[in-house]
């Protein structure tokens, strides 16, 4: 007899990121693959709000990225959103805010794999 654990999905707020635990390991999937799965300003929210929840859970172990389809991992940031920019302002706060979500994450404790 196997004892097999359902994967429970977590609701960000978009289909754009489908975030699952399953016994110790918490699965987030990047789930653009018709754009490469290249981030919107969404997702970077959500994926910080995900990796503050596997840090939150002492019963989370490792946390596994990775990305929809057989293209790319992940593209990097969708541009598309750049049109929204009027002034040089907008691209340094962008910057910014980037630097400190990228440090935030990294500086969790919950091991992460990036994963097919």
């Amino acid at each position: 007899m196997t004892n097999t654990i359902e994967p429970k999905r977590i609701d960000l707020g978009t289909d754009d990121l489908i975030f699952e635990i399953e016994g110790a390991v918490a699965w987030l999937t990047f789930n653009r693959p018709q754009a490469r799965n290249a981030m919107t300003w969404a997702m970077y929210e959500d994926l910080y709000a995900a990796c503050d929840r596997v840090d939150a859970d002492e019963a989370i172990r490792i946390f596994v990225l990775r990305g929809a389809g057989d293209r790319a991992f992940v593209a990097g940031t969708d541009i598309s959103q750049f049109q929204g920019f009027k002034t040089p302002d907008d691209m340094c706060y962008l910057s910014e805010d980037f630097r400190e979500g990228v440090s935030a994450f990294l500086e969790k404790r919950t091991p992460l794999w990036k994963g097919r």
